[in-house]
């Protein structure tokens, strides 16, 4: 299955994006922890901007955009490295007790996590072009 269809709101992503861009070789800006939930939040930049963006969008010139995965009921946290350059392979599964298992890992960085739920946030920006 597809990452995004896991997510509590996978529309979120779908109604926007013809194809999906996947989590492979995204930066992973950020990863907050909360004790409700308790929670976990991992906050990655995306690549690929969506081809089918509301009106509103476009009049306000967004043109980049950051996902935020708040990932809910967690169940086990593993960090076994962490920089300040995280470009990361992002996987997320389901497993056989219908759990996310989520995994960040790059030669800089290696999460994993178990969660119960997910939700998808998306966050849109003006970014400067070059």
């Amino acid at each position: 299955m597809e990452w995004y269809k896991l997510a509590t709101n996978p529309r979120a992503i779908s109604e926007i994006y013809t194809n999906v861009p996947s989590l492979e070789g995204i930066r992973l800006n950020e990863v907050r922890f909360y004790e409700d939930g308790p929670r976990i939040t991992f906050f990655l930049d995306i690549r690929t901007f969506p081809e089918n963006v509301p009106a509103r969008w476009k009049q306000r010139r967004y043109n980049a955009l950051s996902l935020q995965l708040d990932f809910w009921m967690i169940e086990s946290v593993q960090i076994l490295k962490w920089s300040k350059e995280n470009v990361v392979n992002v996987s997320i599964k389901q497993t056989t007790e219908k759990r996310i298992e989520v995994q960040a890992i790059s030669s800089t960085c290696h999460i994993q996590l178990i969660a119960y739920d997910f939700l998808l946030v998306l966050h849109k920006r003006v970014q400067a072009v070059e």
